[in-house]
């Protein structure tokens, strides 16, 4: 049983950091080196939006996240930022980013896998109990809200 735990602990934790910047950052890369430029600068506009919004919401409004670990108390606004649960960046980032994908290239397959990928990574963050459902939502909106607006307007 701990195999199994063990095992399930791990996959949720390489499933959440698809929602992650390192990830992002690599297809932002991968669009910036294939010469497809359009697509590197709507990237590149939803993360800067996606930041920004996020920030100045988790400023402004600090929520404690499920895991305590905002009991640590930033130093600064930033440290206090990252530290609070409400919205969920990871979910904002992978829905953007899988909306955009899914209206660009108009596939259902994409389009399929890529709600799958987007399920995944939000039901991640409520499992390793670093949101509560409401932060997961709340990001899962405004990832759809940039991803539409880049679609649309970048």
């Amino acid at each position: 049983m701990y195999v199994i735990k063990k095992f399930f602990n791990e996959y949720v934790r390489d499933v959440t950091s698809l929602g992650g910047l390192p990830v992002y950052g690599l297809v932002c890369l991968y669009a910036l080196a294939s010469g497809q430029y359009h697509l590197f600068i709507q990237l590149l506009t939803m993360v800067i939006a996606i930041m920004i919004v996020t920030y100045v919401t988790k400023s402004v409004y600090f929520k404690a996240r499920p895991d305590n670990t905002a009991k640590k108390k930033g130093a600064n606004l930033l440290e206090k930022a990252d530290l609070s649960s409400f919205p969920s960046v990871h979910a904002a980032r992978i829905t953007a980013l899988g909306i955009l994908f899914a209206l660009i290239y108009a596939n259902p397959l994409i389009t399929v896998l890529a709600a799958v990928v987007v399920v995944a990574v939000c039901v991640s963050r409520i499992l390793i109990k670093r949101h509560y459902t409401a932060d997961v939502i709340a990001g899962f909106i405004l990832g759809l809200i940039v991803g539409y607006a880049a679609f649309l307007w970048v």
